[in-house]
């Protein structure tokens, strides 16, 4: 054996010694995916001013997204169409979502038109909180905090889109006002914050989104930092934020004493791995079984968090790889229980559609999308536009689209340790094809055994950074 083949097969031992297993429960049940321990990602020093224009996105990042595409018209067709009723008090009113398709076209085009209309939408809301019907055929009417929170960030963001402020002054003073109250009201189910603070569920989610896009744009800055923190907290970090409430089942936890909003990487039960499960939300389907219940709560979750970490990314924030890209990890395994029991619905469906699109987004990542699809959610919509692949966005973990298929070298849409191997062996001569923008991972100009290292890092959610040459 030549020295290039001996020193080939000694580090393939040692990264297939490295990369993650399948594991396999003990009645033969396939457990998921068990990933190796990664260091956690140092706590990323939040910039003292925005990183980005704009709570979500920014006029200048729209004025490059296409205007002839399906996603484009769907956007356009809601600006135009009938907005529904404002209802705050509405758990399932999509006047908000429909609001923010007008400002989003207003941003677009520079139409007048569209932002005088966003302007009367978004003002239209004020006071419905003690008007409207909680349920389309129900007789309860009054807001409560989690359909406050379900509608107010969109109106947020719509205010923001189209600079109410330069629009009419009046307007925005009214807005300002009722945003900073809305959010202190104390409800039957607490307030906004307070949901924010003690839910680890849902619900204190969509009041995470709300109370975050309040704050950025009322430019509260030890608010939004203290929505950094609790989001730390849900996402893992007990150190950070440690305050929430689990008044019932904890079956889902790996630990019921010590329970988390999303398990920790490599957590496991009676040899089934809950890695990135979210026990507030499975339980919602059974206590622990295998198989699980299906329930679509988690996806509700992540409508709130992941409205969060795009507006708290754009502020500086690297909370795509917070304990060990926990996001990420939530929706991995909602697609592990997709692929693994295919004939139980557990992928996003209905409002919950345009999460994926982000999260592709985010991570650059293939999970499945619908055409159409991203459109209206309970607080958020039309990212099948917005957040589609091939763009440079602010908000995002790898940013450009030049870096998204770095270290992805087989193009399966995930950095894995098998492309650290596919490095590895380009690095020691073998035939393998590695082009310089998924493999020189260090922008060296040339790929070498380093470029394997960091791939094989990245793919255990190390702290590390990826760029390739475009």
């Amino acid at each position: 054996m030549t020295n290039t083949r001996r020193v080939l097969a000694c580090a393939l031992r040692l990264l297939t010694t490295i990369a993650v297993p399948v594991m396999v429960a003990s009645d033969g049940d396939f457990a998921g995916p068990a990933r190796a321990a990664a260091p956690a990602a140092p706590a990323a020093a939040p910039s003292s001013a925005p990183t980005a224009d704009g709570i979500w996105i920014s006029a200048a990042e729209l004025a490059r997204l296409p205007t002839d595409t399906s996603a484009w018209v769907e956007v356009k067709k809601a600006a135009d169409g009938d907005l529904g009723e404002p209802n705050m008090a509405g758990y399932n009113a999509n006047h908000d979502v429909a609001t923010l398709a007008v400002a989003l076209v207003y941003a677009r085009t520079g139409d007048g038109a569209y932002r005088a209309r966003a302007a009367d939408a978004i003002m239209s809301a004020i006071g419905t909180e003690d008007t409207g019907l909680r349920k389309g055929k129900g007789s309860e009417r009054g807001a409560l905090a989690v359909t406050v929170a379900r509608n107010l960030v969109s109106y947020v963001i719509a205010a923001d889109l189209i600079d109410l402020a330069g629009h009419d002054p009046d307007m925005d003073g009214t807005f300002r006002r009722w945003i900073a109250e809305i959010r202190h009201v104390d409800y039957p189910d607490r307030s906004v914050i307070e949901n924010d603070e003690i839910r680890a569920n849902n619900h204190g989610r969509m009041a995470g989104a709300s109370r975050l896009a309040v704050a950025l744009y009322l430019d509260e800055a030890e608010e939004v930092e203290r929505t950094a923190t609790v989001l730390r907290g849900i996402l893992g970090d007990r150190a950070a934020h440690d305050g929430f409430d689990f008044p019932k089942d904890r079956s889902w936890q790996e630990e019921p004493d010590r329970p988390l909003a999303v398990n920790r990487r490599g957590a496991s039960k009676d040899g089934f791995s809950i890695d990135g499960a979210m026990p507030e939300e499975m339980r919602r389907g059974c206590e622990f079984r295998v198989p699980p219940c299906p329930t679509g709560y988690p996806w509700e979750a992540l409508q709130g968090i992941v409205v969060e970490a795009v507006m708290l990314t754009r502020r500086g924030h690297d909370v795509w790889r917070w304990s060990d890209r926990a996001i990420l990890r939530a929706v991995e395994y909602l697609d592990f229980l997709r692929r693994t029991y295919p004939d139980q619905v557990w992928w996003a469906t209905g409002d919950d559609r345009w999460v994926p699109w982000v999260v592709n987004h985010a991570y650059g990542t293939e999970f499945l999308t619908e055409a159409p699809g991203g459109r209206a959610g309970k607080n958020m919509g039309w990212t099948d536009w917005s957040h589609a692949d091939g763009d440079c966005r602010a908000g995002s973990l790898q940013g450009c689209s030049a870096d998204r298929h770095c270290g992805d070298v087989d193009g399966n849409g995930k950095i894995s340790a098998a492309d650290a191997l596919l490095v590895l062996k380009h690095a020691v001569g073998e035939a393998v094809e590695c082009p310089p923008a998924r493999c020189d991972v260090d922008r060296s100009g040339a790929v070498s055994v380093t470029d394997a290292f960091a791939i094989l890092v990245a793919a255990v959610g190390g702290p590390i950074e990826l760029s390739c040459p475009g």
